[in-house]
Parts: structure tokens; sequence; C-alpha cells
């Protein structure tokens, strides 16, 4: 677990405030953020999809590990004292990132909140590219220990907008295909209704086998199901949406 925690936290560093403006959201605590092996935590542990031209807005919270990794060779940990971001790069337009501190700093033992906003302008998926550079406790002193640079495991996926609001099928039941896709954890799969409704989701494993099902009743408009897929395998599932009198079939993919 310390491993592969580690590299998700200098990771989900990216939601440092990359302008260092101040943000007004809360951070989560060690009731809802647990950190049992005190390792450090990024809560959530993925990020949720976009829409192009509707507003995206979500707060991660994150808690510094007490150490890191200095020795691959003979595992040697030392104390970390800061972690401090550098750059953020390949973000998706229209989206920007506020920290609920103005330096870019995030000390160890606190709970640090950033808020995640604005309007998706671009779809695609977008590696975030995130360069921090770790500051460890060498006596009383902090000393940079080295600039770690990630580009591959954390993404914002951003979808277009097929919701059918603006279209001549706008009245009519039909699905938003769920983002992200592939996903690693969470995803949000929704739909548009003309009215409010009874909606069920149901995921299915590739031989037929019922996994999770959960109906809601939804208001007039977009409704989105969150599918918190964590303790699935990697590979291809399958999922429906349904109102009773039309049903959606589509297929998403689980990663680690």
């Amino acid at each position: 677990m310390r491993n592969k925690l580690l590299p998700l936290f200098f990771i989900a560093f990216l939601l440092f405030s990359f302008h260092a403006v101040f943000s007004q959201c809360t951070p989560q605590d060690s009731i809802s953020c647990p950190d049992p092996e005190h390792n450090g935590e990024v809560c959530p542990d993925s990020l949720p999809g976009g829409m192009v031209g509707h507003n995206y807005s979500t707060v991660a919270t994150i808690l510094p590990p007490p150490e890191v990794l200095a020795d691959t060779v003979h595992n040697i940990y030392i104390p970390l004292h800061h972690i401090k971001l550098m750059d953020v790069g390949n973000l998706p337009p229209g989206i920007t990132y506020q920290s609920n501190t103005t330096d870019s700093i995030f000390m160890v033992g606190t709970y640090y909140c950033i808020l995640l906003s604005g309007i998706p302008t671009t779809t695609g998926t977008y590696y975030l590219k995130i360069v921090v550079d770790i500051y460890v406790s060498i006596g009383e002193t902090p000393v940079m220990l080295a600039e770690v640079t990630d580009s591959t495991s954390l993404a914002i996926t951003v979808v277009p907008d097929n919701s059918g609001i603006a279209n001549p099928e706008g009245n009519v039941f039909r699905l938003i295909p769920n983002s992200p896709n592939p996903f690693n954890s969470l995803t949000h799969i929704g739909y548009y209704s003309p009215a409010p409704e009874k909606v069920t989701l149901m995921v299915f494993n590739p031989v037929g086998q019922c996994l999770y099902s959960e109906e809601i009743t939804g208001n007039k408009g977009e409704n989105y199901f969150s599918f918190d897929g964590h303790q699935l395998k990697e590979g291809l599932y399958y999922y429906t949406v349904s109102n009773g009198l039309k049903k959606f079939t589509r297929t998403m993919v689980k990663t680690r």
C-alpha cells in the first residue's frame, strides 16, 4: 500500500492551485477521508468527467504522507516536510483550479482542499501533467529532494453535449453515456428525462450476471447515477439505463 499510495499522492497534487488563488472549499477530515495506514490520502481517488458547455465542479481533499521513498533499491524512506506545486499542464480548456492555500505548499499532517470548476469547451481525455518539488526534513531544515513529474495517472474526460436539450429529440428519454470511460473507481452515468420518473441502472459482467442495481426518481432534465466500481476487476462491463418503456445498453471499461 505504501508504494502505491505515495506515487498517487504526487499525481493527485495536480489539484494544488496553479495560479495560487485562494479557494472557499472545505476539506474533508479523518472521518470522511481516513488514512488508516498513515501513508497519506487523496479523496476521491479519481476525477469525474465533464461535458462540453456544462458546469463542472468538484472538490478534492489531500493529506500529505509523513514520508517519501528516497531509495527504491534499499527501500529507504525519509520524513517529508512539504510538497510545492511547480507546474500543471494539459488542463481541459475551460476548467480552472483553486486551492485553499495561497502558496501552493502543503504541509504534512494537514488536510487541504481544492475546488475544480469551470465550463469545459473541448472534448477529449486530458492526462494532466503534474510537476512538484518534494522537500524532506534533514534535521530541522527542509531540503529539496527531487522534482517529480507525472503525466499518465490522473485524467479528466470531457464528452460532447449529447443531453438532447437543444435538439429536436430533446423531449424524449435519452442516455448520457458514462464519463469517464475508461474509469478507475467512480464513473457518472446520466440520462435526460422530459418529466420526473423512476429510472433504473443495472451493471453486468461479460457473462450477463447482474452486479449492481439502483433506482432513482429523477427530475425533469439531466440526472446522474454515480457508480462506484472500485471493487470490480479490470475489464469490460455492460450497463443498462431504463425508465420501464425505453432501455439503453452501453459498455464501460474498468482500469486499475
